[in-house]
């Protein structure tokens, strides 16, 4: 059985630590749930590829601004 290219709500739920899907529709609904989503044949899911790359950029580490002063990382 292939691998479907994309996440349903259920499994998003699981993956970000909602409670269950209606919470992420909830988000969806407010404008503020923080990965795109789409409808597919009535339902709603998240292309896995826009998923991977929201936890790589969430957990990616932050560069400091080019002028600030890092001296203090370095002890």
């Amino acid at each position: 059985m292939a691998t479907l290219p994309y996440y349903e709500l259920e499994e998003l739920a699981a993956l970000l630590g909602y409670a269950n899907a209606r919470a992420i529709k909830r988000r969806i609904k407010q404008g503020t749930f923080e990965i795109p989503t789409y409808q597919l044949a009535g339902r709603r899911v998240a292309n896995v590829s826009v998923v991977k790359k929201f936890f790589a950029d969430r957990d990616a580490p932050i560069a400091p601004d080019p002028g600030m002063d890092t001296s203090f990382l370095d002890d």
